[in-house]
């Protein structure tokens, strides 16, 4: 966010104004910068906030690993200039209804106890921040924070890509709860119309990144006031309609943990823990065996919620935990994607950030599971537990009566590097067409580090005379590109490991100004 000020008023109801930019907007540009470009500045604390205040010739480069210098920026270049329809732009008021929060400081299977006293909540947005009354716990639930308050703010329609920070602050040291944040776009198109709850993470420590309570809110939006920026109490007819809500919605998530695999040592014992929202669940530890960990373990999970949306359930957290109970890689997951889920899915996972082997992303380690979420009135569509435990397991697959031949993973490897993989046989009667969906998980430091300046980098996936071009467009909050390919009628049998697929994946430089 750039602010300007004049020297001599540094009020912000006096300031010349702000503008907001979107550092994600400005690194996919050519050569990952803006060059002479203006911007128009509003002053959201103001009595006008809609009205242009002054122009600001910016110019900006993102830097980045692998990267020498900046960008230097020519003044005979042509320059850029703002739509003149945000001269004129439009604002809507948005209320964020704040009813409680729920398992502040609980005990669970990520966190230890705790009580937060004079707690708050921080919103902020281009420039606004507003707070709510401080309150500790209920007199009769410790980790309950009753606020019962409104904040207004306006937000511009043109604007709608920029986020809502919303945080949980306490004490008088305005130290950090957690933290979530809303798309405007979302709070625009009524998706928080209706009383939910908005999951609380903590996550200004990685290494701590957990659920640490949730908050009972809802936003409408409105015409713009004139008294547009403001804290107040909730109506006490709004305060009768949170106390009538309630979960009547009931999720089932079976989870079965297959196994751990390709870690970055050989011994030690590690553990599985699963967080989703104030629900958790713990896989005992195991020791390692040439960098795997058989668990086989399944574990079940309930949810209650508000409106019967999939869309709406919380995040899923994937740990993988050592001896000591520090978390050393994990993985965050959308439930609705194991919506009545069968299949087999292979985890990748994160580093926490930590020192030695774990360090590096690509020897986190993978967790290969099944997940399945339903309703209860889908009872008949989900996988029945023969099924639901059934495959993920090599041993499993090597003693099947029959098979003829056992490939070491060295013949793998050798193929690999000889050749490019064929696909097997395409006559055996025992054999069936399978539809092949892969995901594939990159970390945007690797790219970084191949990326010249004016080059794209994709990615080539061969099997047999069938190639696709993944272009990386699809990154995460992690700063992980996940892309996804298909590929139809492949022609192999489950039960047989030597007609499995193999494919070669390649990293790809196109170099704009000569050959790929």
């Amino acid at each position: 966010m750039i602010e300007v000020y004049d020297p001599k008023n540094t009020e912000k109801k006096d300031m010349l104004g702000i503008y907001e930019l979107n550092l994600a907007y400005i690194f996919n540009q050519k050569e990952h910068c803006l060059k002479n470009y203006w911007i128009g500045l509003t002053n959201p604390e103001s009595v006008d906030i809609s009205k242009i205040r002054g122009f600001l010739k910016i110019s900006i480069s993102i830097l980045y690993e692998g990267k020498q210098e900046l960008e230097k920026i020519k003044k005979e270049e042509e320059n850029k200039y703002i739509n003149t329809s945000q001269l004129n732009k439009e604002y809507k008021q948005i209320s964020l209804y704040f009813f409680r929060g729920e398992y502040f400081g609980k005990k669970n299977i990520i966190q230890k106890s705790e009580k937060y006293e004079n707690a708050y909540l921080e919103v902020k947005y281009m420039g606004i921040t507003q707070k709510t009354k401080q309150v500790s716990g209920d007199e009769n639930d410790q980790n309950r924070l009753k606020w019962n308050q409104k904040i207004d703010i306006p937000v511009s329609v043109l604007d709608k890509d920029q986020n809502i920070l919303i945080q949980v602050k306490y004490n008088d040291k305005d130290e950090l709860i957690g933290s979530a944040s809303i798309k405007v776009e979302d709070v625009l198109n009524e998706k928080y119309n209706n009383i939910r709850f908005l999951e609380i993470y903590k996550i200004n420590n990685v290494e701590n990144s957990c659920f640490k309570g949730m908050i009972l809110f809802k936003c409408l939006v409105s015409d713009l006031e004139n008294d547009f920026t403001k804290v107040s109490d909730i109506p006490m007819e709004m305060l009768d309609e949170a106390l009538k809500q309630n979960r009547k919605y009931c999720w089932k998530i079976m989870i079965r943990i297959i196994s751990a695999m390709f870690l970055p040592v050989d011994n030690g014992e590690y553990a599985i823990r699963i967080s989703i929202g104030e629900k958790g669940e713990f896989i005992n530890h195991k020791n390692i065996s040439n960098g795997s960990i058989n668990f086989n373990k399944n574990t079940r999970i309930i949810l209650n919620t508000f409106a019967d949306d999939l869309f709406e359930l919380p995040e899923m957290f994937i740990y993988l935990v050592d001896k000591s109970g520090k978390n050393v890689s994990y993985q965050r997951l959308k439930l609705s994607e194991f919506h009545l889920n069968k299949d087999i899915s292979i985890i990748k996972l994160i580093p926490f950030g930590s020192t030695g082997l774990w360090k590096d992303i690509m020897n986190a380690g993978i967790i290969k599971c099944k997940i399945c979420v339903h309703r209860d009135k889908e009872i008949d569509l989900i996988p029945s537990e023969k099924e639901f435990n059934h495959g993920g397991i090599l041993e499993e697959l090597l003693d099947q009566p029959s098979k003829k031949k056992v490939v070491e993973i060295d013949d793998l490897e050798l193929e690999l590097m000889n050749d490019v993989p064929k696909p097997a046989s395409q006559q055996d009667d025992n054999k069936n067409k399978f539809y092949i969906i892969g995901i594939l998980n990159v970390k945007k430091d690797l790219i970084d580090k191949v990326k010249i300046p004016n080059s794209e980098i994709f990615i080539a996936i061969k099997y047999g005379e069938k190639n696709l071009k993944l272009d990386l467009k699809n990154i995460n909050e992690n700063n992980i590109y996940t892309e996804k390919f298909e590929f139809k009628e492949i022609k192999m049998s489950l039960d047989d490991i030597t007609t499995w697929p193999i494919f070669q994946v390649s990293f790809v430089r196109d170099n704009k100004d000569k050959d790929t």
